[in-house]
């Protein structure tokens, strides 16, 4: 690659391709916003025939689902309901007490002393205070039927300084619908013409609730009853507020729902957003925001500023055809063949959620097989150390099948980028039987063909590398559902490389250093390095994802293996340029972000623009890698596989002088990698799982005999 390529290369990485889409933004003047809070809604609930308003309504709204996630407590599996309400209210991820404590629930301050050990602020009731200090009236209804979710529901729109009218209590005895409660709402046009007039629905929760007490027969009828009664709802209020905006909204997943589920439907009508995907700056995915958004977008809804201290951005819409990796012509296809299901069939609002699940289902079984690979690592090495130790073994099939299990670790983050079931029903056995199948092939051709092994682990590093890049550059959503990524359901990335393959990434950059006078460009002393430098601004640039931590052990990998290749002495001017070069990286891509609007900016920015505590940032990413090295499986694979380096080095009596660029480069890399991230324990482990395998074959394509050679007694 050409210089000049190059050149042109970085800055189409650093300005990037930003995706075009209606944002709901200020247009001047008062307005009314209609928010309808209905805790139990279920993608069965939107497919039911019972629902014809909100059929009608999602036609010409945005749509899409919320990712719930709240500030997690030990111990704690799903998002507790006052903790989704009191997120919604505070513009950034927040807990509560359970419901149970009535009193702290009674309390701002002690809801707010409860926030306090969180390494982000949370102020309670923030939107509400907001809205109230620019002219916005608040009232809330509801029909719960406890003190105490009247108190959680408070959470969202009240705070201490605002003046929220209150009707809470608006049910009635009856016993055809679930614990004898229902719906008995009285509307009323607000006073003012600058307002948020909110319902909160809370028949189809108490019907959820009941099912997982009654038998499915019995429960039925009363969650039909509770759909009919939404039904009517919606009708009432587009005859009452036929003209204003509508946001519809579950505070969090329904108590029925998977225990990995945690996403809540949401439909926005507004005059200012065209039909479609909901969308925000947050996920960059179609159909999909945060809880944290809502704050943002509902500013947004009614001509006011953002708060500037809200880690949210604002809602926008997204056309609906891109909005899962393909059409939904091609969606409607597949469906025709697959279930028996019509064209006319097809609702994207709730198939958006069944393909989502599925692939986080997926994703949390197959999570990259740590275990695994470091049994596969572990074992390996034995046999290796084995065969030096027994003369016997020094020679045979064994030197093949060796090579051929070390190419299969090298490669396996591109068959899992590879091969998903993302966008499609294609049950998850017949991916994994079409990675068992790409796996095999490989594994023999690299039995038979063992000296060209290197170049297979050449080919697939590559791969990986050039689909990524591309991915990553024309905003193909591919890597949020790649098996070994972070499932959507988690919400710790939703674009942009994570941990987990950002070690992958920068292994096979090491590998292809590696492996370099086996391929054409080997002869260029500068090009090995060029694959490293792109998937380092990927990782670290604002726009594919700011993952900083990443960038950073990235970038001290890079350094190490130019000071190597330059022959400079380890010396104080060497560690000065090291810790220079780092501070520049992060200097560049903190001024990159610092430079986007606030809805776009990462969460690290934000911190430090508003004056947020970053040591706490930085103690709360080392306590979870702590954390992580005593309990996550990777930790198993991030020892196995330095294990395997120091026989691989023992064994080969040192690093070869021509090697020493890629190995200071992916050791550094790795140490980086690991000092720099929360989750530095897996972006390691997946850095030295890759660059183990390549090693392995990289030794037997120099000599078969290599691998079998006995260690000379000392």
């Amino acid at each position: 690659m050409s210089l000049r390529a190059t050149l042109v290369a970085l800055v189409l990485l650093v300005i990037g391709i930003l995706p075009c889409a209606g944002q709901a933004g200020r247009t001047g003047g008062n307005k009314v916003l209609i928010i309808l809070i209905v805790p139990g809604l279920t993608e069965a609930d939107i497919r039911s025939d019972r629902l014809p308003e909100l059929k009608k309504l999602a036609a010409e709204s945005a749509v899409g689902w919320m990712n719930t996630r709240t500030a997690r407590v030990p111990g704690q599996t799903r998002e507790p309901e006052e903790s989704a309400y009191l997120t919604l209210g505070a513009g950034s991820r927040g807990t509560a007490p359970p419901s149970s404590q009535t009193d702290t629930l009674l309390n701002w301050s002690s809801i707010q002393k409860f926030n306090a050990h969180l390494d982000h602020p949370v102020e309670i009731g923030a939107l509400s205070k907001w809205l109230v200090e620019h002219g916005v009236s608040i009232s809330l209804s509801g029909n719960e039927d406890t003190d105490t979710l009247q108190l959680a529901s408070r959470l969202f729109l009240d705070s201490p300084l605002s003046r929220t009218t209150f009707k809470l209590d608006q049910f009635q005895s009856a016993e055809e619908f679930a614990f004898g409660i229902k719906n008995q709402f009285t509307f009323e046009r607000p006073e003012s013409e600058h307002a948020v007039v909110a319902f909160v629905f809370g028949d189809l929760k108490r019907a959820d609730a009941y099912e997982t007490l009654a038998l499915p027969g019995v429960a039925r009828p009363f969650r039909d009853k509770a759909r009919n009664e939404l039904n009517s709802l919606l009708i009432q209020i587009k005859s009452q507020f036929p003209a204003d905006d509508l946001l519809l909204l579950s505070p969090s997943a329904a108590a029925s729902a998977d225990p990995l589920d945690r996403l809540a439907p949401i439909l926005l009508r507004s005059t200012t957003l065209k039909p479609g995907f909901i969308g925000s700056s947050s996920t960059h995915i179609p159909g999909l925001i945060t809880n944290t958004d809502i704050a943002p977008g509902i500013c947004n809804l009614l001509n006011i500023p953002i708060n500037p201290t809200w880690i949210g951005s604002g809602l926008r819409s997204m056309p609906i055809e891109y909005g899962l990796m393909g059409s939904v012509d091609a969606m409607r296809s597949f469906l025709d063949i697959s279930d028996g299901r019509t064209s006319a069939d097809f609702e994207p609002w709730p198939y958006l959620h069944h393909v989502w699940l599925n692939s986080a289902k997926s994703q949390s079984i197959m999570n990259g097989f740590p275990g695994i690979q470091a049994a596969i690592v572990l074992c390996v090495t034995l046999m290796l150390i084995s065969r030096w130790t027994n003369p016997k073994l020094a020679k045979g099939w064994t030197t093949s099948v060796v090579v051929a299990v070390a190419s299969l670790v090298a490669s396996l983050p591109c068959y899992l980028f590879l091969l998903f079931d993302h966008g499609t029903d294609v049950p998850m056995q017949w991916a994994i039987a079409l990675i068992g199948v790409a796996l095999t092939l490989q594994f023999v051709l690299c039995s038979v063909f063992t000296r060209r092994t290197v170049t297979i682990v050449a080919a697939t590093s590559g791969l990986l590398l050039a689909l990524v890049v591309l991915a990553e550059i024309l905003q193909w959503k591919l890597m949020p559902f790649a098996w070994m990524s972070y499932n959507l359901m988690e919400g710790a990335r939703y674009y942009g490389i994570g941990n987990e393959y950002a070690g992958a990434l920068f292994g096979c950059s090491a590998a292809l250093m590696l492996i370099r006078p086996k391929l054409p460009f080997g002869t260029k002393r500068w090009t090995p390095f060029v694959p490293a430098i792109l998937i380092s601004l990927i990782i670290g640039m604002p726009q594919y994802g700011a993952n900083a931590g990443a960038m950073l052990g990235c970038v001290l990998g890079l350094i190490a293996g130019v000071l190597v290749e330059r022959k400079a002495k380890l010396n104080a001017k060497s560690l000065g340029l090291i810790a220079l070069a780092l501070v520049a990286a992060a200097t560049i891509m903190i001024l990159a972000d610092a430079m986007r609007p606030t809805g776009n900016q990462s969460h690290i920015i934000r911190a430090a623009s508003h004056g947020t505590s970053i040591p706490n940032i930085i103690i709360r990413k080392a306590t979870l890698n702590l954390y992580l090295l005593f309990h996550s499986p990777w930790s198993l694979s991030l020892v196995a596989s330095f294990f395997g380096l120091m026989v691989l080095i023992r064994k080969s009596g040192g690093i070869a002088l021509e090697d020493r660029t890629a190995w200071f480069t992916a050791i550094f890399g790795a140490f980086g990698l690991f000092i720099f991230n929360d989750s530095g324990v897996v972006a390691a482990a997946t850095m030295l799982l890759v660059w183990w395998g390549a090693c392995v074959c990289y030794m037997a394509s120099i000599s078969v005999d290599t691998i079998a050679a006995d260690v000379p007694a000392t």
